[in-house]
């Protein structure tokens, strides 16, 4: 068990146990700082360098460290064997396995924000519409009606409201809250 997190110069900081089944998941943090963002998920993270590059380091079951080339990067959400990354022009991108439609990503660019659980992923559209697709062996991509769209989303979603997602991930529930005053 580790946590990870950027501090306020950009650096990557970690604590906890150093391995999680013998993959370095401290002691291989990258070095340095530049960094904006960390996800991290079943013996791998992934990390957002301020130009919108992703580095990975931990595990690569499934080919979960090979992420994307380029730039423009803004988010990340991390599953057991798959990512999937938001771009600045709010197109999506995966890598890693395909589990049973993971890589199936909805088409568009006008998609704000992300989440991903053990094989299945959620996105945002701008216009408040809720997609989710992947494995579904216990309903996990059946949004209910009465949640399938966020309701009142401002244009500019980063102002004042906020919008959670969430998603199972085996016993415990994470949640990504996104509020534009933090």
């Amino acid at each position: 068990t580790y946590g990870l997190a950027v501090n306020s110069a950009g650096e990557i900081i970690g604590w906890g146990a150093d391995t999680s089944q013998g993959y370095p998941t401290v002691s291989g943090i990258p070095t340095g700082n530049g960094f904006v963002a960390v996800e991290t998920f079943a013996f791998y993270a992934v990390a957002i360098k301020s130009d919108g590059s992703l580095v990975a380091w931990g595990s690569n079951y499934s080919g979960r460290l090979n992420v994307p080339s380029g730039t423009g990067f803004v988010k990340v959400a991390l599953g057991y064997g798959h990512g999937i990354a938001l771009k600045n022009d709010g197109a999506l991108v995966h890598w890693g396995r395909d589990w049973e439609g993971t890589d199936n990503l909805p088409p568009g660019n006008d998609f704000i924000d992300i989440a991903s659980g053990f094989d299945h992923s959620l996105a945002l559209k701008s216009d408040g519409d809720l997609i989710a697709w992947g494995r579904n062996y216990e309903q996990q991509t059946e949004i209910p009606g009465i949640i399938g769209r966020v309701k009142n989303l401002p244009n500019n979603y980063l102002g004042k409201q906020s919008v959670v997602l969430g998603t199972l991930r085996e016993r415990d529930i994470q949640f990504q809250i996104v509020d534009g005053s933090f």
